[in-house]
């Protein structure tokens, strides 16, 4: 049950060291963690975020090209068919993780932790149904305009 995080980062230092230490306190490890920085405006020491974990890549933008082209990045080198994003301000409960990658067994793509079948999801208008909504593939993605910010993918539906 391996999985990545991406992180996509913009002038934040304690935010994301705070992000990433979340992200070490998961119940279900990380195989690794992908800090984008999107050609950040103000020194950030990268240093200090590494020296967290082993586990943590930096790649850095040459030029800023905004949130999603930051986690595309990320998505295109992590190394996992799991890939998971988090804001560099946003903190993850301890089982995050665990749920989203477990969520990801039964359907291709979780949003915010919840998960059912296409199917379900038009039916109800995009109410939650048990233990929530999950997305069927890209299609729903776009049809739904869903934010990217707390999203678990499996990459095979995406390739």
């Amino acid at each position: 049950m391996t999985y990545t995080v991406v992180i996509p980062n913009f002038n934040r230092e304690d935010q994301l060291i705070l992000a990433v230490n979340s992200i070490l306190k998961q119940t279900l490890p990380a195989e690794e963690i992908i800090i984008v920085d999107d050609s950040s405006s103000q020194s950030i020491n990268y240093k200090n975020v590494e020296r967290l974990d082993h586990r943590v890549k930096i790649i850095t933008h040459l030029k800023n090209s905004g949130v999603s082209a930051a986690r595309n990045t990320g998505y295109k080198f992590s190394s996992t068919e799991k890939v998971l994003f988090l804001d560099s301000d946003d903190l993850w409960h301890c089982d995050k993780a665990r749920t989203v990658v477990l969520l990801l067994n039964t359907a291709p793509v979780v949003v915010n932790g919840f998960t059912a079948s296409k199917e379900n999801f038009f039916a109800n208008r995009g109410q939650r149904e048990g233990s929530g909504v999950a997305l069927d593939g890209f299609f729903s993605l776009i049809k739904n305009r869903v934010q990217g910010s707390s999203i678990g993918i499996c990459k095979k539906q995406f390739t």
